[in-house]
């Protein structure tokens, strides 16, 4: 029993607490409109075109200058909620929405996310390291889409 005392407190101490500050700091209203404006831009690009809304609201929080990338990500996951459920009803109203899958995807989908956020959101994961990780997604989304682009004028 003591040993697993000790592993126990030497585990509790190589994870620092989450920070403790109780007041909501609010950005300057510049910064308050860009993020709005990012909102307003991602909302609408994921309702009218089926965009990822997710890679778009990690990219837009990258370069509205949070300060480390786990802020970026778990930002992006809870500013998700709302648009996707908002999308989810409004397709479920028209008769898009394939709830034949829900179940087998929202648990595909929970297991990964559960797995990989919990990598992204320890403390020992270097924050450049998820830099690199988003930054080397985004260059091959982006090369596949110039291949694809490409294909499409050749056929033309």
């Amino acid at each position: 029993k003591p040993q697993l005392q000790a592993a126990l407190e030497r585990d509790e101490a190589e994870v620092p607490p989450p920070p403790t500050s109780s007041v909501l700091e609010l950005p300057s209203a510049p910064r308050a409109a860009y993020f709005v404006a990012l909102g307003a831009c991602v909302g609408g690009a994921s309702g009218v075109m089926g965009i990822g809304a997710g890679t778009l609201m990690t990219l837009g929080l990258a370069l509205g200058g949070l300060p480390s990338h786990k802020a970026v990500l778990g930002t992006s996951f809870v500013a998700q909620v709302g648009p996707s459920l908002s999308g989810a009803w409004a397709h479920h109203r028209l008769g898009n929405l394939r709830t034949d899958l829900l179940l087998l995807l929202c648990a595909g989908s929970a297991c990964g996310a559960a797995a990989i956020s919990g990598l992204a959101a320890d403390a020992r994961t270097p924050d450049e390291a998820l830099r690199h990780v988003f930054a080397a997604f985004c260059a091959m989304v982006g090369v596949q889409q110039l291949r694809a682009a490409g294909r499409l004028a050749r056929r033309a």
